[in-house]
């Protein structure tokens, strides 16, 4: 590029000092990104001051904080920092005024609708924000899920911290799209007796879009088989035992060929061991297949 006379000096001093400015810009943006406080929010100068209104006991400044973490998380598309920020600010106004928490859900629900992302609201459910969630299997809605990776949301959703799915698969989520139906399958599995047959988070549909997605892989194609086999009502008891039969012996010699995501071989003697009534039931027979899976 060339500059001539002192018109083209200042040409190229404005130039550079711009060209400077937008590295500083970018640098600055990608230190930020990189900060987080003790729970994972990116704002930390603003939650810095919730934290201390709450430790004054101070319940106005908590929700005037909070209003503001709801517009600045939404506006710099910042998921965790939003939805902690709205779940705090409704548990807020409905601990010290109750009476004014339907005036506040119903001003978040536009908000939150334009916000519109669907991990955070899958994890807004327990509100009454929104109607219903996008499905993820939309082909774009899972396009943006397949692009971020916001891990805050994986290690606080009890369905996919609660128990039944193995450590080796929770620590190899690599992205929302996987988060979202991991927890949607473990939700459909607890709550399967709910009747719930028509929602987004039915667990013969959501199985089946994992099984066609987590094909070949293991341990995750394995473990979905074993949730179909135990999901088999319990109106077929000899129908379960024979499917989860099959598949002990299907993947009893794995524990070498693939790395030791099982601990030990599965061991499943008996219709007690291998029965399933819940989360809640048959524990011997889930822990035992359960443990195998460890990492």
């Amino acid at each position: 590029m060339k500059f001539r006379g002192s018109g083209g000096c200042m040409s190229a001093i404005r130039f550079l000092l711009l060209t400077a400015g937008i590295f500083l810009t970018m640098a600055s943006l990608v230190a930020e990104a990189g900060k987080r406080d003790r729970d994972g929010h990116v704002l930390m100068s603003e939650w810095k001051n919730y934290y201390e209104a709450v430790e004054k006991d101070l319940p106005q400044t908590q929700e005037k904080v909070l209003k503001k973490l709801v517009e600045k998380s939404a506006d710099r598309h910042l998921p965790w920092d939003f939805y902690d920020a709205v779940r705090k600010y409704c548990s807020a106004v409905r601990s010290y005024d109750w009476k004014r928490y339907g005036t506040v859900t119903d001003s978040l629900k536009t908000v939150v609708a334009d916000y519109g992302y669907p991990v955070v609201l899958w994890n807004l459910s327990d509100y009454p924000l929104y109607e219903e969630i996008p499905d993820p299997a939309g082909q774009e809605i899972r396009k943006d899920l397949l692009r971020n990776r916001n891990d805050q949301f994986y290690g606080n959703d009890r369905f996919i911290t609660g128990g039944n799915l193995p450590e080796a698969i929770q620590n190899n989520i690599g992205n929302d799209y996987e988060y979202l139906l991991w927890s949607m399958l473990m939700r459909g599995h607890a709550y399967r007796s709910s009747g719930d047959r028509d929602s987004l988070w039915n667990f013969a549909r959501v199985s089946g879009i994992m099984a066609e997605y987590y094909a070949g892989r293991y341990p995750e194609a394995a473990y979905i088989e074993f949730l179909e086999a135990a999901h088999i009502s319990s109106d077929s008891t000899s129908m379960r035992k024979a499917a989860l039969d099959s598949f002990v012996e299907k993947y009893r010699d794995k524990a070498s060929g693939y790395g030791g995501a099982f601990k030990n071989e599965i061991q499943c003697s008996g219709e007690e061991s291998c029965f399933i009534r819940g989360i809640q039931g048959a524990q011997r027979g889930m822990c035992r297949i359960r443990e195998s899976f460890k990492g």
